[in-house]
């Protein structure tokens, strides 16, 4: 019990020892590895070649195919060229588990040392993110060992002998066990390299440890499936390809694996070797064997996987979706989210114009149809919300934590504004419109003066969003200051025309106040967006006006100075 506990403890260390050094490498490097994948697009031959070095660096092919798949989403990578990226990718993971697998005993201890220096002589900026990716890289190797020490041990235990003797014959539970293993792990990686262990040790035989290998193939691809299950319909095209070459390739080695295989005599290598090296030759002839098809997978794909047609409308639903695979890479997952808080104040905006149209025409069906526009806007804030609340705080830079900050900012502002303009419009159907009841001209002068000011507001804080400008941030507080001043204005003259007992004021004092209140909290709302911006990282830097970073810390930049 105590050895395969061992063994269980040290594939939870190598899967996590992955993660980790992929999550450094991500961040530390990921502009340029997203650099490096936009560049693929020139021939296929790039785009395999470009999958296999990121998953070296990687150490993984699913998060390569993640990475790829949330660049397809964006529109960045045709899908035939991602998929050529991903066939590489698979070629590079396999090509990391043979490099893996020789496993320099005195590497560990060495990688681990110079990793923890690092860290500890310069805990940020680009050294730090070096040192985590040395003492991943350092656990990743330290993992193998235990692997191969716990599974040496666990071999000669009656009852493991007994489970591999029935994997060794029968090749198709082979394969269904490689697939549950590597979806229980999440990692081919430590699946392969386990298997080559055991064949190492004589525990399988080499045929029956291939079959473990195709089964931990195409459970990768079906990881990857699993993952992308919710993203972008390109990213989803992208995984369900990928899986079904790994289940071609399975296919075309089949009779390998029946009859070929066991009937061949070795090749003179050690038994981990040999597997090690069919890893490495399936998916090299995977590749080999779809690259030159994959147009005519995408097409097969693309009438699989249909996108979705919606009959809400483009004013309302955005043409793309937050993807998943973008969370790897934190700045193309704020990127993404930003994008999204920018349709959600298209919405806001429309609903917006909805109101003053439908307080001027009494449109009951207007106000109604704007009014569920509210639940659109509660949709996104919550999908941004929570997407955003998926990324690890602590692998975040400073800029891309205040980024995150800023669109947080955006999109529960922006929702307020549209709970506030769905009250309004309750507040217009009942007490105006199916009450029959008129606004004097000049009161409806006002509404609308103020929600002109209100747009007006709209815009800029938008433009400051997008922009993070300084200027305009204070420009954006000012117009608050100015709106104040018209509310006041609006309701002396509102209570001059009851003094003159004015009918149509009479009969809607309480509409129009309460209209007039309902402007300005939406406006204040509005103009909340710019207070991050009004905020410097360093009190003892001055900020500029035309400054496009404002800073995340918690003190308040100077206003800009106007000349004399």
């Amino acid at each position: 019990m105590a050895q395969l506990l061992n063994l269980l403890a040290a594939i939870a260390l190598l899967v996590w020892s992955t993660q980790f050094l992929r999550a450094a490498i991500l961040e530390g490097f990921g502009s340029r590895l997203r650099y490096l994948v936009a560049r693929a697009v020139a021939n296929r031959a790039s785009a395999v070649a470009t999958g296999m070095a990121i998953t070296l660096v990687l150490q993984s092919g699913t998060a390569t195919t993640l990475l790829v798949a949330g660049f397809v989403g964006q529109g960045i990578l045709a899908l035939p060229m991602a998929l050529a990226i991903v066939l590489g990718a698979d070629v590079g993971a396999s090509l990391a588990a043979a490099l893996l697998a020789l496993k320099p005993a005195w590497m560990s201890p060495l990688l681990l040392l110079g990793g923890v220096a690092l860290l500890l002589g310069r805990p940020t900026g680009g050294a730090a993110q070096l040192g985590r990716g040395l003492v991943g890289l350092g656990l990743l190797l330290l993992a193998l060992h235990l692997i191969s020490d716990a599974a040496a041990a666990l071999v000669h235990a009656p009852v493991m002998r007994a489970l591999l003797a029935t994997l060794a014959d029968d090749a198709m539970l082979a394969v269904l066990t490689g697939v549950v293993l590597t979806l229980a792990a999440y990692s081919s990686l430590a699946i392969v390299l386990l298997t080559a262990t055991l064949a190492a040790a004589q525990a399988l035989p080499v045929s029956t440890a291939c079959a473990l290998v195709v089964g931990a193939n195409i459970g990768s691809g079906l990881a990857a499936v699993l993952t992308l299950s919710r993203a972008s319909v390109d990213g989803r095209r992208l995984a369900l390809a990928n899986l079904l070459c790994r289940l071609g390739g399975a296919l075309v080695s089949a009779p390998l694996l029946a009859g070929i295989l066991p009937s061949l005599p070795g090749p003179g290598l050690a038994p981990g070797s040999q597997v090690i090296g069919f890893h490495v030759a399936f998916n090299l002839g995977v590749a080999l064997l779809f690259v030159a098809q994959t147009e005519r997978l995408a097409r097969m794909l693309r009438r699989w996987l249909a996108a979705p047609v919606d009959a809400v409308g483009p004013q309302v639903l955005p043409s793309f979706q937050l993807d998943p695979a973008s969370l790897a890479v934190p700045r193309l997952a704020i990127a993404g989210a930003a994008r999204l808080a920018v349709h959600q104040a298209d919405v806001v905006e429309t609903m917006l114009r909805g109101f003053v149209d439908a307080l001027r025409g009494d449109d009951l069906q207007l106000s109604e149809r704007m009014r569920a526009l509210d639940d659109t806007v509660d949709a996104l804030c919550s999908s941004i919300k929570h997407y955003l609340a998926r990324l690890p705080r602590e692998t975040l830079g400073a800029d891309e934590a205040r980024r995150l900050a800023e669109v947080l900012t955006l999109s529960i502002n922006l929702e307020q504004v549209a709970d506030m303009v769905e009250i309004a419009l309750k507040r217009v159907e009942k007490k105006k419109i199916r009450a029959g009841r008129r606004l004097s001209a000049a009161g409806l002068h006002e509404l609308c003066e103020l929600h002109a000011r209100l747009m007006d507001s709209m815009r800029l804080a938008v433009g400051v969003f997008l922009h993070r400008s300084v200027r305009d941030a204070w420009a954006l507080s000012e117009m608050k200051q100015r709106f104040g001043e018209l509310e006041r204005a609006c309701e002396a003259a509102h209570f001059d025309r009851l003094s003159e007992r004015t009918p149509e004021s009479m009969d809607t004092s309480s509409l129009h106040l309460d209209l007039i209140n309902d402007l300005a909290r939406m406006n204040s709302r509005v103009c909340a967006i710019g207070r991050v911006f009004l905020q410097r990282p360093d009190p003892g830097r001055p900020v500029s006006a035309d400054d496009p970073d404002p800073g995340a810390g918690f003190v308040p930049a100077a206003p800009p100075r106007t000349p004399a």
